[in-house]
């Protein structure tokens, strides 16, 4: 099992322990835990024409498509 998915394995057992929790203070906690585990995955190295896309799709930049064949 790599680190990853150990991490995974630890988060969900957090979020069953949130299920299983005895007030809504101590399931907050597990559930904090939970995330946390799953904050410390590896996440892949975005490439800029990704970034690019993504910050296009929330801002748009108002341009229509062009239709033209070049």
């Amino acid at each position: 099992m790599n680190r990853d998915d150990d991490y995974r394995k630890q988060a969900a057992a957090a979020v069953d322990a949130a299920s299983k929790a005895a007030n809504e203070e101590e399931k907050a906690s597990w559930l904090r835990l939970a995330q946390s585990w799953l904050m410390m995955i590896r996440r892949p190295n975005k490439a800029a024409s990704d970034k690019f896309d993504e910050a296009e799709a929330k801002l748009g930049t108002h341009q229509k498509r062009s239709e033209a064949e070049h």
